[in-house]
């Protein structure tokens, strides 16, 4: 058959190469790991008029660790990604427009009786490029944006005897390094 974006083709200008993977580990005694990666490839052809491709990759993992004799739960994750897009025509150079960021943070969570304390630290992290011609002369602009955030919490989780009462106060402080701008933030909640 014949159909208007495939250009008289009998095939549909689309390819798709996926890839995804997973493997995650446990022992006996609660603790355990998973770790994860993906990377898509996939692009359209319209032939005559421009070429798409489109990327993504990425991958982490997270923990959690529970050691022997302690009542203190550990946790971690990490994880990266990046997706980028090509478009490639007869009249110009190519462009493309990418965006990646990481995270990753470790919380630690002690066990006191019925009560809890939870406290850990994160970082992220996104970087954005553009990068296009524009006009007849086929100038090259490219534009690029950088984020970093940092944050340090602490929550407690104090329950009362009867199990009826439950009171949670925490502090989180969040810095936004691109900025320059630190944020301290109490909070409390009860029920």
């Amino acid at each position: 058959f014949s159909n208007p974006y495939s250009n008289g083709q009998t095939n549909l200008p689309f390819t798709y190469n996926d890839l995804y993977g997973k493997i995650s580990l446990n022992s006996t005694n609660g603790s355990k790991i998973s770790l994860f990666g993906f990377d898509y490839n996939d692009a359209v052809s319209y032939i005559g008029v421009a070429t798409y491709k489109w990327n993504s990759i990425g991958g982490g993992g997270n923990f959690v660790l529970i050691p022997n004799g302690n009542n203190t739960l550990i946790e971690g994750n990490f994880a990266y990604s990046q997706y980028k897009i090509n478009e490639t025509t007869a009249t110009t150079s190519p462009n493309s427009s990418t965006i990646g960021g990481f995270n990753g943070g470790f919380k630690f969570t002690n066990f006191i009786g019925r009560n809890q304390v939870v406290y850990g630290f994160e970082l992220l992290g996104y970087q954005s490029t553009f990068d296009y011609h524009a006009g007849y002369a086929n100038l090259e602009n490219i534009q690029q944006g950088n984020s970093t955030e940092i944050a340090g919490y602490v929550k407690a989780k104090f329950m009362s005897r009867n199990r009826k009462f439950v009171l949670e106060p925490s502090f989180r402080l969040h810095e936004y390094a691109s900025l320059g701008q630190i944020s301290p933030e109490p909070r409390v909640s009860g029920k």
